[in-house]
């Protein structure tokens, strides 16, 4: 029986492969098409957070980072 998914998941990209997320999304589309699962998202859904330099000391470089970690690099600066 099909199943339908929905995940909402944060994507590291420490050394700057992707261009955004739409770059990313574009990837993953690409390579589970052909297992035969399919992705969909509105591109306003797709969110890219500023550049930031990488550190040791980042909090996302921890397993136990939380939601609120991740979302601070979406947060605007005022």
């Amino acid at each position: 029986m099909a199943k339908v998914y929905k995940l909402t998941f944060y994507a590291v990209d420490p050394n700057d492969y992707y261009d955004d997320a739409f770059h990313l999304f574009s990837q993953m589309t690409s390579r589970e098409n052909r297992s035969g699962i399919f992705f969909r998202a509105e591109e306003s859904e797709l969110i890219t957070s500023e550049e930031f330099q990488w550190k040791n000391s980042c909090p996302l470089n921890y397993s136990d980072a939380s939601k609120e970690d991740f979302e601070q690099y979406f947060q605007k600066k005022t």
